[in-house]
């Protein structure tokens, strides 16, 4: 499979089915939506794709799910990249060998990722997940996601996608 430069892959989050950043980025994958397949558990309006080596995952949601359109039939597109997850070394699967979002790279350790995204201006980040596992900052207007919860507390996937909102998740 031929990887998609990073930047591709970034000016796409949060672009639908019909801009010019998803069709670059569709071509450089070469794919097109007919390879995109329903969400597991078959939730509405949602759909995945997966490279083969399972390494680089793509999340869309139909455009009616994020937007009020009247008279929209849902699951009908177009289809809005929500996120980008590089999974890294996992059972019996190989990490995304290329490059990933803001220079992070699977081979750094939380403290290195931190000083990182300091350095871009990302500031602090926000520590979720059961053991506060995953760090989350928003550049750009995207939010970066590194779960940490790999062996040896290494770096299990980064995600770019478009923000979600929390705030209805804190107790």
């Amino acid at each position: 499979m031929k990887l998609p430069d990073i930047d591709v892959v970034i000016q796409a989050v949060g672009q639908d089915t019909s801009s010019a950043s998803m069709s670059r980025l569709l071509l450089e994958l070469e794919i097109g939506e007919v390879d995109f397949r329903r969400y597991p558990f078959n939730l509405g309006g949602r759909r995945i794709w997966t490279d083969s080596e399972g390494s680089l995952q793509l999340e869309f949601k139909d455009i009616g799910l994020l937007k009020d359109i009247p008279y929209h039939d849902l699951d009908d597109g177009p289809w809005v990249l929500t996120d980008a997850i590089f999974w890294g070394v996992r059972k019996n699967k190989r990490a995304y060998a290329g490059s990933l979002p803001h220079g992070v790279s699977f081979s750094m350790l939380r403290p290195h990722v931190r000083e990182r995204l300091a350095v871009l201006g990302a500031g602090n980040a926000v520590e979720m997940g059961f053991s506060g596992e995953v760090d989350i900052w928003w550049v750009s207007g995207l939010e970066l996601t590194v779960d940490f919860s790999g062996p040896g507390d290494s770096i299990r996937c980064v995600s770019v996608g478009i923000p979600v909102d929390r705030t209805h998740s804190q107790a």
